[in-house]
């Protein structure tokens, strides 16, 4: 990408306007030898100071060590634009090197935002230098600045204020850029200029770290990563913002190593806590999907989830209140939560609510089976994962926006399924067992769970089934006397019982 800095903003504007919800074009982009790079290269660029002071020693009107004028000028004006910089001036070069270096950053985030079939070309751009700290970069301002990017200049861009006609209030004025004759690429689902790049940023990382080890690790391992992505979950005023940087945490969570790391990021557990509370559903469920990775297979996250302040109370409210989807992401993490760990499970069945909650589940899971069950075909979720979203393919201006598909690493979960599994791990004692033996009707639902054809319920209906006879001579008498108890021998559960 040569030219002036102007140039090259217009040039990464266009790419912009091309890659947006647009998954063919940017793979092509990305495909496209040394476009990255060069984006990359802009996005991190500094002013340089161009020739060393020593050099420059002026004595009637000569200029020492072969030095010329015209490098004069070129060193005393970057002098001059480093100082005024500094000083927090503007300057016409400034300007433009900053208009330069955010459209770049920008255009990075635009083509790595748009998911698709063919996003395992578009998946390497993370080793060239620079492309994950622009993806930061934008998320870090969005971080420190609640009202916008302060050095986002829209005029600088070629962008004009968005239009006020239909109701969508006007972007104020820029103080300071220059001229352009760019159309508005960045106005988008009710979105402004100064959130949707932080947008697309959040949806790279979190596209980026979709089932690829690799680039978890380089993600977590570029500084400011997950500060910036637990911040704009925190903030409360941009719903699609905050439900990408939750789902980049959700991907990130599923690699081991990086739970340590998240969960030790300041703040970060209970911010994913208080989306609970909110009413965006979409944030709810990547946030209890986030809670469910990060307390899986890991002793010492279970006990900061469960300390953190009204964790257990909010996941036992969205297992009875919240959306289907939701309903079962926050049953898998309370099953998480407890799994191997007793306290936890003590406090969970002593949560009000909790048991009835999960009782519920399985009763509206048992309903569902018939409407659900064309659904539980793997092959019928790869197939809709491969096609664009619906909406998106009856826009004939946008006919390959998959970006509502559902992540590889987040297979859609069940109530039923996570239900059985969360009743699985508060059947730790015999207290808890008798518990949960005693309500009635549970050992009718579970036995009844043991006939759908989906192998997963099968499973941990009969691991729920098993959990609550261990060591409990009551409860398997009563297992064995409901009368579709049969089915307990010739049901076909895997290879977990």
């Amino acid at each position: 990408m040569r030219g002036s800095r102007r140039a090259r903003s217009n040039a990464a504007v266009c790419i912009c306007h091309l890659t947006a919800r647009r998954h063919g074009i940017s793979v092509k982009v990305a495909r496209t030898a040394g476009t990255v790079r060069a984006l990359a290269d802009a996005a991190s660029a500094e002013i340089p100071v161009l020739v060393d002071t020593g050099e420059l020693d002026f004595e009637g009107g000569a200029y020492a060590a072969g030095v010329s004028r015209a490098q004069h000028e070129r060193f005393v004006t970057s002098e001059q634009v480093l100082e005024e910089r500094e000083q927090g001036r503007s300057t016409d070069d400034v300007e433009a090197h900053e208009d330069a270096k955010r459209c770049c950053a920008f255009a990075i985030a635009s083509l790595a935002a748009n998911k698709g079939p063919e996003y395992d070309h578009i998946k390497p751009v993370t080793k060239i230098k620079g492309v994950l700290p622009a993806l930061v970069w934008i998320l870090a301002n969005s971080a420190t600045d609640p009202h916008g990017l302060r050095l986002f200049d829209a005029q600088g861009l070629g962008i004009p204020p968005l239009d006020s006609s239909n109701g969508v209030p006007s972007e104020p004025e820029p103080e300071y850029g220059a001229m352009g004759n760019i159309t508005d690429i960045t106005n988008r689902d009710g979105m402004s200029m100064r959130v949707l790049p932080r947008v697309n940023a959040a949806a790279a990382i979190a596209n980026l770290a979709d089932d690829d080890s690799g680039n978890i690790v380089s993600i977590i391992r570029t500084p400011g990563a997950i500060e910036t992505l637990v911040a704009s979950v925190q903030q409360d005023e941009w719903e699609h913002l905050r439900y990408h940087a939750a789902r980049a945490l959700g991907n990130l969570s599923n690699f081991y190593g990086a739970r340590t790391a998240i969960a030790e990021s300041a703040g970060s557990l209970q911010v994913l806590v208080n989306v609970l509370e909110t009413k965006q559903d979409h944030a709810k469920i990547q946030a209890a999907r986030t809670l469910a990775n990060l307390a899986a297979n890991h002793l010492l996250n279970k006990g900061r989830i469960a300390k953190t302040p009204k964790c257990l109370t909010l996941l036992v409210r969205a297992i009875t209140f919240a959306s289907p989807e939701c309903r079962a992401q926050a049953a898998r993490a309370l099953g998480e939560v407890m799994e191997n760990h007793t306290p936890n499970a003590v406090a969970v069945e002593a949560t009000r609510g909790s048991l009835d909650g999960a009782i519920m589940m399985v009763t509206e899971g048992l309903k569902e089976v018939q409407e659900q069950e064309r659904r539980w075909d793997p092959a019928v979720e790869a197939a809709a994962r491969a096609l664009p979203h619906p909406q998106a393919s009856r826009d004939v201006l946008i006919p390959d926006d998959y970006s509502a598909r559902r992540d590889a690493l987040d297979s859609e979960p069940w109530m039923l399924v996570e239900a059985c599994y969360m009743m699985t791990h508060v059947a730790v004692t015999d207290s808890l067992r008798n518990a949960v033996g005693q309500r009635p009707g549970v050992l009718e639902l579970l036995v009844r769970a043991l006939k759908v054809r989906l192998e997963v319920a099968r499973t941990n209906a009969a691991k729920a089934l098993a959990a609550l006879a261990c060591n409990c001579e009551a409860v398997a008498q009563e297992i064995c006397n409901v009368d579709k108890a049969k089915f307990l021998k010739r049901s076909p559960c895997g290879d977990g019982i």
